[in-house]
């Protein structure tokens, strides 16, 4: 099936495009993967110019009828945006920033429902449950931490922010 990568191909007019992925409906854990297929194509082809286009539009999904807090939040926190970065092996022509390697981190099995995604008649239902926030900080702050140290030169960062927003001192 035709997906949005064509639609960008075809709208920009790009040549000699080798490969493409569309990671959809994934939210931003979608953007983190496109920049891991990114800097896996740039390892591994010396010539690898990516553009990744990172889009998310949440509002076609607001459940206007729901009295239930924890599908409500998730309305709130999430919104409509889109980015993008093209990446590149080796300097690709003069750029500034350098990709990091990219670290996993996998929340414990028991979590697995602090975030679910439901299809309704309605669109998808968000639902965020109370302990994603304390789950969260368990599970990612000391990965971040490790990442912020070896990346940023920063001797034990004070992380006081959870995905999508951070803040680091």
């Amino acid at each position: 099936m035709p997906g949005l990568d064509l639609q960008v191909v075809d709208g920009l007019s790009l040549k000699n495009v080798r490969h493409r992925i569309c990671v959809d409906n994934t939210g931003c854990f979608g953007a983190f993967s496109a920049l891991t297929v990114a800097q896996a194509f740039c390892g591994s082809e010396s010539d690898a110019v990516v553009l990744v286009i990172c889009t998310e539009v949440c509002s076609v999904h607001i459940n206007k009828t729901s009295s239930q807090r924890s599908e409500i939040l998730g309305n709130v926190l999430f919104g409509d945006g889109a980015t993008s970065a093209i990446v590149a092996a080796g300097d690709g022509g003069g750029g500034v920033w350098q990709m990091s390697p990219i670290g996993m981190v996998t929340a414990p099995p028991h979590t697995r429902d602090h975030v679910t995604v439901k299809l309704t008649d309605q669109g998808y239902l968000l639902h965020l449950s109370k302990e994603l926030a304390p789950t969260l900080v368990k599970v990612l702050k000391p990965a971040w931490r490790g990442m912020l140290e070896e990346t940023l030169q920063i001797s034990e960062p004070e992380v006081s922010g959870i995905c999508p927003y951070m803040v680091i001192r």
